[in-house]
């Protein structure tokens, strides 16, 4: 059986960065339960925010675990939905 996958934005992973211990972060608890997608725009606008080098670190470890889509209709139609959310 195939993992449900699930779209991210920005703040979510802005929010795990920001957070001293990891599991109490909203990415923490969803790495395992679904398959993680950021959009390019996402990867982005993450990028464009790293000062340091640790901070490159943590990101290119995450990235690992995450998959970036293409910009397309449908990123930007699951982006519209997490926002109105």
């Amino acid at each position: 059986m195939e993992t449900e996958g699930i779209l991210l934005d920005t703040s979510i992973l802005v929010e795990y960065h920001r957070k001293q211990i990891k599991s109490k972060s909203i990415l923490f608890n969803l790495i395992g339960q679904y398959k993680i997608y950021i959009s390019v725009i996402t990867d982005f606008e993450i990028k464009i925010g790293m000062k340091t080098e640790s901070h490159w670190h943590d990101y290119r470890t995450l990235r690992k675990k995450i998959d970036v889509l293409p910009l397309d209709v449908d990123c930007i139609n699951h982006a519209v939905e997490i926002y109105s959310h």
